[in-house]
């Protein structure tokens, strides 16, 4: 959801072909819906993003033929292990790069 300084408002969706629990992907997905809007060319008073229906893909779930062997279990890994920093240390434990901020 985008509402416009003038108080216009508009709504994109998008949904993925297949249940997802990657942060990187929902980011992906959100960047895509956003240059489907003036975002960047109008003063924007609200941006909204919902989700539904996240969770892993089911393990008896048809396999992809073109992705690589082992890629879903490395990054459920990885996404595990963010989260295990996050919960030590907090949001700003660990964050891409192109998040942070010079002080």
């Amino acid at each position: 959801k985008v509402k416009y300084a003038d108080f216009t408002q508009i709504t994109r969706a998008v949904t993925l072909p297949e249940p997802v629990d990657d942060g990187r992907e929902i980011y992906t997905a959100v960047c895509g819906l956003l240059q489907k809007t003036g975002v960047g060319k109008r003063p924007v008073r609200l941006i909204g993003v919902s989700l539904s229906r996240l969770g892993s893909p089911e393990p008896g779930a048809q396999l992809d033929l073109f992705r690589a062997k082992g890629d879903s279990l490395k990054k459920k890994e990885l996404n595990l292990a963010l989260d295990r920093i996050c919960d030590k240390f907090g949001d700003t434990g660990i964050r891409p790069a192109t998040l942070i901020t010079k002080s």
